[in-house]
C-alpha cells in the first residue's frame, strides 16, 4: 500500500533543477518513493547492482554512455567516482 508524501508536491515543482539529491534513514521508502515519481523518459539504475557499481567507479564517462540523461541514480554515493562528471555535464547543459 502506496501513502502519498508530503514530500511529493516538493518533488515535482524542482523539475528545473538539473540534480536533485535524495537523503534520509535506511529503510524509509527512499527508493520506493524514486520509483513513483519517476517520470516518463527517465532512466533509473541502482548501484546496488555490482556490476553497475563498478562501471561506474571505474569508468564514469562509460556509465553515462550506457545510462542517457535525464536518469535517477540510486545508491549513487557508492560510487563517488560519478560525481565529477555529474558536475561536468551539469556544468556543459547551463552552457547550453
Amino acid at each position: 500500500m502506496w501513502i502519498d508524501r508530503a514530500i511529493s508536491a516538493y518533488w515535482a515543482n524542482q523539475m528545473a533543477l538539473p540534480v536533485r539529491a535524495l537523503v534520509g534513514l535506511r529503510q524509509v521508502g527512499k527508493s520506493t518513493f524514486l520509483h513513483r515519481v519517476k517520470e516518463s523518459g527517465r532512466g533509473y539504475v541502482t548501484l546496488d547492482d555490482p556490476l553497475e557499481r563498478a562501471t561506474a567507479r571505474e569508468d564514469p564517462e562509460l556509465f553515462f554512455e550506457q545510462h542517457r540523461l535525464p536518469v535517477i541514480i540510486d545508491e549513487c554515493q557508492l560510487a563517488p567516482e560519478l560525481f565529477p562528471s555529474i558536475k561536468k555535464r551539469v556544468d556543459e547543459w547551463r552552457w547550453v
